[in-house]
């Protein structure tokens, strides 16, 4: 993808996100394989309010670069937030799976138990987050 394609969508995503999602259609049919522009497609979808194309697009780019963490943990938020928890649930494992103390995936914890009322857990889990935050920046500085 290129950087071009990624500042215009940034752009649209603020200005006009239907014209955002349109563009990172484009985009995907050109280059299917090419993670990145499901990834773009995705942000592009939710800022449009499409949640449900935005999941579809989110388990595309995983297919294509299943190692990235992001791609779950954004699922079980966006699923989270629109009350599907078990769905989110099974993002989370799979994000488990890949690192379980990973600041990204404590967010979405946090997120998934502040969503179904168990505010002292989320409080726990934004905590560790907070913290895994500072530890990553404190080893990132030397």
């Amino acid at each position: 993808m290129r950087r071009s394609d990624m500042d215009d969508i940034e752009i649209l995503l603020d200005d006009d996100p239907a014209e955002a999602v349109s563009v990172c259609r484009k985009l995907c049919d050109q280059t299917p394989d090419d993670a990145d522009v499901w990834g773009w497609l995705a942000e592009a979808q939710v800022a449009a309010g499409d949640y449900d194309g935005a999941l579809k697009s989110y388990a595309e780019y995983a297919v294509r670069d299943p190692e990235w963490l992001e791609a779950y943990t954004t699922r079980a938020e966006l699923m989270a937030e629109l009350g599907r928890f078990d769905a989110a649930e099974v993002e989370l494992e799979v994000a488990r799976a890949m690192d379980s103390q990973a600041p990204l995936l404590l967010k979405a914890e946090a997120l998934w138990f502040d969503l179904q009322g168990q505010f002292a857990k989320a409080d726990e889990l934004y905590a560790r987050m907070a913290e895994a935050d500072r530890a990553a920046l404190a080893a990132s500085a030397y």
